[in-house]
């Protein structure tokens, strides 16, 4: 960089001795910063002087012999581009001063002259010097700034190049202001995302951040250039975009596939690539970049460390269906049962369906028919469940939309909100219907005197006696027979240790005969009645 002072040097020539001496000694050019480094008398040992002491000013008179001003001023604007020089001449000289002026000469000072218009004329020069001096310090701090500024300056360009279409000549111009070693025509553009980096980044610091985003991008730079030109820049925290030109040693999928593993071989991270197909000039480039887009969200359907073409996002089905309306209707039914077992079983018959499609269908499209499916069930339970319950489910459906990354997470998510709906509505029947039974066996054991009937107390909570008798079973554990005959023996046997007769025992719990009720008493017990109330009784009077 130019170094910026207020010093400066000065030649005097001139071939009468006491001008140059008069000019060196009768002015105070130390006041003004200048010093006076040699004087000649003639051109040719002018030119010497300036030679070996490269001064800033020369002040010269235009006759000189040996070497005249106007030869003298040639060559030192050659040799001293940026030094000034003050041609002293005569009236009858204008014309040959006007030469030296057209070839570079700063100005004149015609004959007779003072020594204040000589001062004055060398301190123009001086200002003339430093003015100049400070635009070209100026310049070089531009300068500076631009190159240090050179990769956010690419960043930016290549950030807007991809996304919107560029003028072809004013392509290939900033490319070259840029300093970008790329040829603009026949490119393609690579989209990398790092897998997971937002669950694996969250512990890290900003430095940790940078250095590992500095690798990998590294690792694709230097992969690229090792079989074409490219330049590698970042699109967002945690994905890179590639623009590279198309080679003949190495066709697009084969690079991306490099790529994908030498960040994998050489990092603990993997990589998903998305490739664009080719275009032929870098104003098209924006096309490609929507290409790789699109191919990098498939994988979607593989959780990473993937490969993707354009040509997998041009040949997914324009429509998609994931079930039929019966099966949504089946599914609907499932859960508003609570039947888990057979939602489960439908939601897995379709995602089933879906994983042997070929090709695979636009990942967003994906997400949105499962959207609906969730919507679907979100309705369903609204019929059954509080509004507060349903903003649950609702929420973790706004998480599938917004938030789902992977096809597996997709399915996990809905079978989520189905399991849990359906378990949910399960223990409401089972809650239900626990309070049904609790009524039932109340009746029972106030009645136990009636004929006590599974159609007369199914009758009495309005169901079916199959379906009664088995949610009878689910609940207590036992038939209906069963828990009937088993309060009457426990009713039995408090009345007997009570003293009560085994024929009056007998009649108040329902049974017609007392033989049979003996029968069936010794079958629970082990011993008749009789016998239990002699051996009981006599235990409780013992107490």
């Amino acid at each position: 960089m130019e170094e910026l002072r207020d010093n400066m040097t000065m030649i005097l020539i001139d071939d009468i001795r006491s001008v140059t001496e008069g000019i060196a000694t009768q002015i105070d050019w130390e006041r003004h910063g200048i010093t006076i480094c040699g004087k000649a008398q003639n051109g040719e040992d002018g030119m010497r002087l300036i030679e070996s002491c490269k001064p800033d000013i020369i002040l010269t008179d235009i006759r000189m012999p040996k070497l005249d001003g106007i030869a003298l001023t040639q060559r030192v604007k050659q040799l001293l581009p940026k030094s000034k020089v003050l041609l002293i001449t005569g009236f009858t000289d204008f014309e040959y001063a006007q030469q030296a002026l057209r070839l570079g000469a700063l100005d004149i000072i015609t004959k007779p002259f003072s020594l204040r218009q000589i001062e004055d004329a060398v301190l123009e020069a001086k200002q003339v010097l430093q003015d100049e001096r400070q635009k070209s310090v100026k310049f070089e701090q531009m300068e500076q700034r631009i190159k240090q500024s050179m990769p956010v300056l690419r960043q930016e360009y290549f950030q807007l190049l991809i996304r919107h279409q560029a003028d072809r000549d004013s392509s290939r111009n900033r490319l070259e202001f840029l300093q970008v070693d790329l040829e603009p025509e026949h490119l393609a553009v690579m989209v990398l995302e790092i897998d997971r980096f937002g669950d694996e980044c969250k512990s890290f610091s900003i430095r940790e951040i940078e250095l590992t985003r500095y690798a990998l991008q590294s690792i694709v730079e230097e992969t690229i250039l090792e079989h074409t030109k490219g330049v590698v820049f970042r699109e967002s925290w945690n994905r890179f975009v590639a623009v590279f030109n198309v080679s003949e040693v190495i066709d697009i999928s084969a690079l991306g596939e490099l790529c994908r593993e030498h960040v994998n071989r050489f990092t603990r991270y993997t990589v998903s690539i998305g490739l664009g197909r080719e275009v032929e000039h870098i104003h098209e480039l924006s096309e490609s970049y929507v290409g790789g887009l699109a191919a990098l969200s498939f994988h979607f359907y593989t959780g990473g460390n993937g490969v993707f073409s354009f040509r997998d996002a041009m040949s997914t089905k324009r429509y998609l269906t994931l079930y039929s309306r019966e099966e949504e209707q089946e599914l609907s039914l499932a859960i508003r049962s609570g039947n888990k077992q057979r939602a489960v079983s439908l939601l897995e018959s379709m995602f089933a369906r879906l994983s042997i499609l070929d090709p695979l269908p636009e990942p967003a499209k994906l997400v949105n028919i499962c959207c609906e499916l969730g919507f679907m069930m979100l309705r369903t339970l609204q019929e059954k469940l509080p509004l507060e319950e349903v903003a649950t489910f609702e929420h973790k459906l706004q998480e599938v939309r917004s938030n789902t990354t992977s096809f597996a997470g997709l399915k996990a998510q809905i079978f989520d909100i189905c399991v849990k709906g359906c378990e949910r509505i399960e223990s409401i029947y089972r809650n239900e219907a626990a309070q049904i039974i609790d009524q039932t066996v109340k009746y029972i054991r106030n009645n136990l005197h009636a004929d006590l009937t599974v159609a007369h107390c199914a009758k009495r909570v309005h169901l079916s006696e199959s379906y009664y008798a088995n949610l009878f079973k689910k609940i207590t554990g036992a038939t209906f027979n069963q828990f009937v005959t088993q309060e009457r023996i426990e009713q039995a046997k408090r009345l007997l240790i009570d003293g009560i007769p085994v024929q009056e025992v007998s009649e108040l719990l329902g049974y017609l005969g007392r033989r049979y009720f003996s029968d069936l008493f010794r079958k629970h017990t082990g011993l008749t009645p009789s016998e239990f109330r002699q051996q009981y009784a006599g235990r409780a009077q013992e107490e």
